[in-house]
């Protein structure tokens, strides 16, 4: 099944590129993508579509994230279940994606207050 997925490309080690979000991480295999005008490098945030084969995510396609509010961004946060895909511990602790930052901590009400005047 083809998918779109969001996440942030990590090398933890080795030559193995992987695709992670708050919740999970996958390798990928990016031979066969096509890539949209933008630089990919490690920790970049992209948009991947492709399909997941043996808990490798095959992308076809490799985007850059369209610019949005960070509300928007949040409220469409969604997580892809697989087999064998290693969660991070956090996942476990926390009731709902939408509270949560992209890197796993809950922002403080004086961090959010500032982010909303920043927006």
């Amino acid at each position: 099944k083809l998918v779109t997925v969001f996440g942030m490309l990590t090398r933890p080690s080795g030559d193995d590129v992987f695709l992670e979000d708050t919740n999970a991480s996958v390798k990928v295999e990016l031979r066969n993508a096509v890539a949209t005008e933008g630089v990919f490098a490690e920790d970049s945030l992209v948009v991947a579509q492709g399909v997941l084969v043996d808990d490798v995510f095959h992308v076809q396609e490799l985007a850059m994230p369209p610019a949005e509010s960070r509300q928007s961004a949040l409220n469409h946060i969604v997580t892809v279940a697989a087999p064998n895909v290693k969660s991070h511990a956090l996942a476990s602790t926390t009731t709902s994606a939408a509270t949560i930052d992209f890197f796993g901590a809950r922002p403080s009400d004086v961090d959010m207050t500032r982010l909303r005047r920043i927006e």
